[in-house]
């Protein structure tokens, strides 16, 4: 790999996180729960696997209402074992 093409990729990295992170200290220093957090970027990373197919706004809100809600309902059906998994991570 090209040193340019690797140095643009790490950039690209690092704006990345850079940016996820912020969204979550922003979200966290507002009160959110964990469990709401984790949802949110859940919703986040299924919304980027979809991005090549939802180029319209109208479109990308229509999804991202269903992959909330996608995401409500994945949650609560695995519910006890998240718990479980968060609980011990605290």
């Amino acid at each position: 790999m090209s040193p340019n093409v690797k140095d643009n990729l790490e950039q690209i990295v690092e704006n990345a996180i850079r940016k996820t992170f912020k969204r979550i200290i922003k979200k966290a220093s507002k009160g959110e729960s964990l469990e709401n957090l984790i949802k949110s970027l859940i919703v986040e990373k299924v919304m980027s696997k979809l991005k090549i197919v939802l180029n319209r706004a109208v479109v990308k809100a229509t999804m991202k209402k269903f992959v909330q809600r996608a995401v409500d309902k994945g949650w609560e059906r695995n519910r006890k074992n998240l718990m479980e998994i968060i609980g011990a991570l605290e």
